[in-house]
């Protein structure tokens, strides 16, 4: 089993300490508080249900059948979960259905997923 612990203290030096919150003009509300917490929620995301399905997604992958797609066992199931966590959406305004976070926590949050499971991360692409 892949096991993943995603670097947020890496991540919160990086946002705090070389590019500063005040330096995010979409950040207004941003704190490092809020960034930390939102991190640290990602990071489990990733640790304890994406990561477990990384060899899975390797190995079986995703295949076409007629006009549906059959993805890698558990990766319907952890679509579900992101989606109902609003990991679907982190940058996109409130009234879409998103959390309104500036574009550098997205990406903190993007490499998470990408690198507990690359497969499961290609999907929302």
């Amino acid at each position: 089993m892949t096991t993943y612990k995603a670097p947020i203290e890496d991540m919160m030096f990086t946002l705090e300490q070389v590019i500063g919150f005040e330096n995010l003009p979409e950040a207004s509300a941003m704190d490092a508080e809020t960034t930390a917490q939102i991190l640290e929620e990602a990071g489990k995301f990733a640790a304890d249900v994406l990561a477990p399905l990384n060899f899975t997604g390797d190995r079986q992958g995703s295949h076409l059948n007629g006009v549906d797609v059959k993805t890698p066992d558990g990766f319907k199931e952890a679509y579900a979960q992101f989606c109902e966590m609003g990991w679907n959406g982190p940058q996109f305004d409130e009234k879409y259905g998103g959390m309104n976070l500036p574009s550098l926590v997205t990406f903190a949050l993007q490499e998470m997923w990408q690198a507990a499971n690359l497969s499961f991360g290609l999907c929302p692409m």
